[in-house]
């Protein structure tokens, strides 16, 4: 009878353990979908940040040949005002010449009018993507960190396994 007993004891003992031990692993399951889970938003946000940084870079190779462009646009405007106040003051133009080059003069500027304000919006552009970037950023940082606790969940619960 006292082995019956101790018998049954040990069996209701591998019930219980095995029971524990079928907790745990559904707990691992879960933490292991939410791990997937993690890990499959970092990867989004991974390619969404390197699809973002291409966007800024293009955007600043974009900037920078319209900057070029109007370095070179203000260049022309410079020689051709300085041309202009030389003729005036060597051949004293006719009214209707000073009027040609003058509407020529704001057509250009108008030209660099257009091309101010299509660098502003690039650069308006440029700042939107990096405030994207870094809430990509921020929100990969909080994917890391939760990633990491769940790793070190997932530590925990293969040592507790371990030790039932």
């Amino acid at each position: 009878k006292d082995q019956k007993r101790v018998l049954i004891q040990k069996i209701q003992a591998l019930y219980c353990a095995q029971f524990q031990l079928e907790n745990e692993i559904q707990k691992r399951n879960v933490l292991q979908q939410g791990f997937d889970n993690l890990t499959q938003e970092y990867q989004d946000n991974q390619q969404l940040l390197a699809e973002t940084i291409q966007a800024i870079n293009r955007t600043q190779i974009q900037l920078e040949n319209e900057i070029k462009q109007r370095k070179e646009m203000q260049l022309v405007l410079d020689d051709t005002t300085k041309t202009t106040r030389q003729l005036e003051q060597k051949y004293e133009l006719e009214h209707n010449e000073k009027k040609a080059k003058i509407l020529e003069i704001v057509e250009e500027k108008g030209y660099l009018l257009e091309v101010q304000k299509r660098l502003n919006q690039t650069q308006e552009e440029v700042i939107q993507s990096r405030n994207e970037l870094e809430r990509i950023n921020q929100n990969l940082t909080s994917t890391s960190a939760s990633l990491i606790e769940i790793q070190n969940e997932h530590r925990s619960l293969r040592k507790l396994g371990k030790k039932c």
